[in-house]
Formats: C-alpha cells, structure tokens, sequence
C-alpha cells in the first residue's frame, strides 16, 4: 500500500473511532440529562408531598385546638349523647369536608379509668358513617394520644388507605371525656401534587396491612374492578392516571431509599414517561406504602433526542471535511510534490539533464527540493566528466591523423643479441 493510502486509511480510522467517541459523549450526555429530568420530578414531587402534609398537619391541628374547646361538643361527648354530638358536629365535618378534604372525623371513648397504656380505644362517633361505632379500634396513634395526653399526628393505615390525622384529648369541666381525631385521606394528597406538579401519581399499600374483604367491597361501590391480584405484595389504593398497569410496580418496599428511586422510562402510546417511587412512614417509623410517580417527558425525551442526533450529524459532517480538507492538504503539499521529483528523477535519468527543480514552497519538503536540485547538479557534472574522459580515450594521436603517413610494419627476425 502506498503511503497515500495509509495516510488516508490513518485518517479515516481516527476519524471514525473520533465519531463513535463523541457519539456515546453525546449520548452519555443525552441519558443523564433524561435522568436529571427524572430525579428532578421525583424530588419535586416529595417536596410537595412533604409540604402537603404539613400544611395539612397545620391545619387539622389549628382545627382539633379549636373544636377541642367547644363546650357544645365537649358536653355531648361527656354525657355520651351521640345524636347531640352529630348535630354538633356534622356541620363542621362537612364544611371542613368541602374546604380542605377532611375525611376522617371521629370521636373516642376513653380508656378505662386506672389504664394509661393501651393498643386502641372504642370509637364513640364518625362524623361521615354515625351508624358505624362502638368498635375497638387499635393504632400506634391511638395509644400514643392516650400515654401522652397531647397532640399526636402522623400517617397510619385505616380500614381501606393511610391517612394523615391529628389526634388530641378533650376535656369537660377539667375532666378527660375522650379524644378527637381528625383526618385527610393520602389519596386525595395525589390530586393536589398533580395540580402542583401536572404529573400522575399512585398511591400503593402493603397488602398485609389491608383487609381483603374490606378492599373488595370497597372497591365494588367505587364501581371500580378488582385490583388485588394486580401486584404480588403491593396494592394499588389510589391514583391520578387512567390507565392503572402502568403504574404497577413489581419491586420491594423494603429496597425503595428513603430519598426514593428511579424506575427509568416507558413508552405508552406516543408519550414517554419517567417512572419513580418514593416510601411512606407511618406514626411509628415503619415503611407503609409509596407513591409512585409518573411523569410525561416526551417533550423533554424528543428534544434530548433531537438534540443529540443534529449534534451527531454536526460532528460527522465537520470530521468529514476535516478529513477531506486533510487529504486534499497532504496530497497538494507532499504526494503531488514528491511525485513531481519522481518524475524529474526518472527524466534526468532518461538524459534530460537540463531539466531543473525549483523548490516550491518555503518548508521541509522545500529543502529536500533544494537538496534533490544540488544531487541533480552533481550528478549531471559527474556524467559529463565520465562522457569527457571516455570520449578522449576513444580519439588517435594527432601524427596519425596526418596525411600521408604509414605505420612501419614490423618484421621478424634474430635481434642482434641473439646473433652474437
């Protein structure tokens, strides 16, 4: 191969290998700025989460302060006069309802007199079902309001989902005559954060924290199917987004990080999505639950991608004429000119020695030029000298060449020396 093709098979390769090193630097780039993307809507939506809640925490605290004082209230609960209690307090419930979607609105019994640790109380009244009361109910939040005496709020589990509720105790006359609890359902936390955030979300449970039966009847007069079966250990309470398999997800709470996970992306439809999931603790600090993000980046995705493919296409075309600007460079300032001294060498070896190498540029090839010149000068002079001297050796003296001259023959016979 000559020296023209390796240099242009050189250039090719580093050309090439150039392309795919900045091909996977653009697309290195192009992930990480999808996964930013991505983390950034799962930190955006626990800090909504977060600010959700103590918002809500505050408010039902303000709430349970201020309806705790009610001397109505407080007297209805105290003579254990439930429909007096409900017409009390059935207005508030419903407009609390309506302004801040209050879910839970219970009153308790309390505990038995001598007893200061316990695992529930006996529900006296729930503002949304009256007729459902008397029930022992056990919580962490329940028995911790008792031993405290004091506000107490967290996320605990219900019969059908967790909600964030404020538990404090309520006095008549001086006299602890039970506790109020007041709560919002999570589920209706995912409504907010879509309305903050525009993306979807899906509240999901443990099922051996769910009652099966409760779930299915529960599910039944929502008009919604059956979904227990969906996942294997999770279960999918509540959620933003029509379509609920795309909000499955097969992996372990007990794995989530306490900062939550990425889940990568899919494809539904023509939208791509960016999945995540961050854990949610209950009262206690145990691991309850999730809420699973889903958020649309097919505009962020597209331009990423589009992005990515013109800078691609950019460096290809700009290596491309590098290379050809290259190769043109190389074989105007080398090759042409090293196959110009080619030709001359093989002239002046063919008997033209007139012919003359005239450097032409001011480079390294230049001298060589310079140098090949002077090689051409000493080489005419030396075939010269040769011609010269071989050409006088081949010429007679100058008497033989005169007219009329004869050479002498020569003659045998005994020379004088042999005679005597």
């Amino acid at each position: 191969m000559s020296i023209k093709g390796k240099i242009i098979l050189v250039v090719t390769g580093t050309l090439l290998v150039g392309v795919a090193v900045i091909g996977y630097l653009f697309d290195r780039n192009y992930r990480l700025q999808v996964a930013r993307t991505s983390d950034e809507t799962l930190r955006a939506s626990r800090a909504a989460f977060e600010n959700l809640r103590k918002d809500s925490v505050d408010m039902m605290a303000a709430a349970v302060e201020a309806i705790a004082s009610n001397q109505e209230i407080n007297a209805a609960l105290a003579n254990r006069n439930r429909e007096q209690l409900l017409q009390a307090t059935a207005p508030l419930y419903r407009s609390f309802h309506k302004r801040y979607g209050v879910t839970h609105w219970f009153y308790w019994e309390p505990e038995p007199p001598g007893q200061t640790r316990v695992n529930g109380l006996v529900n006296f009244l729930r503002a949304a079902t009256p007729d459902k009361h008397s029930d022992m109910v056990e919580r962490v939040m329940l028995a911790r309001v008792v031993e405290t005496k004091t506000f107490v709020n967290g996320l605990e589990m219900g019969i059908t989902g967790l909600a964030f509720r404020v538990v404090a105790p309520v006095y008549w006359r001086g006299k602890l005559c039970g506790y109020f609890e007041i709560g919002k359902d999570i589920g209706n936390f995912l409504d907010s954060m879509k309305l903050q955030t525009g993306n979807e979300y899906g509240l999901l449970l443990h099922k051996s924290q769910m009652d099966k039966a409760k779930w299915l009847s529960s599910r039944a007069s929502w008009g919604k199917p059956d979904n227990w079966y969906d996942m294997k250990d999770l279960l999918l309470a509540k959620n933003t987004y029509s379509d609920e398999s795309i909000l499955r997800y097969g992996g372990s709470l007990d794995k989530v990080p306490e900062n939550g996970q990425e889940l990568g992306l899919v494809e539904h439809g023509a939208a791509i999505y960016s999945r995540g999931v961050f854990p949610l603790y209950n009262a206690g600090g145990a691991k309850v639950g999730a809420v699973f993000v889903l958020s649309d980046i097919t505009a962020v995705y597209q331009a990423a991608h589009q992005t990515m493919v013109r800078g691609l296409l950019a460096i290809i075309l700009l290596m491309s004429l590098t290379g050809v600007v290259m190769c043109v460079l190389f074989n105007r300032l080398i090759v042409a000119r090293l196959e110009r001294l080619i030709r001359v060498a093989k002239r002046v070896v063919g008997g033209e020695f007139n012919l003359e190498v005239v450097p032409s540029a001011h480079d390294e090839l230049g001298k060589f030029e310079e140098l090949f010149e002077q090689f051409r000068r000493v080489f005419v002079d030396l075939v010269g000298s040769i011609e010269d001297e071989s050409a006088t050796q081949n010429v007679p003296p100058a008497a033989a060449r005169e007219p009329g001259f004869a050479a002498q023959p020569e003659f045998a016979g005994t020379s004088t020396l042999g005679e005597k």
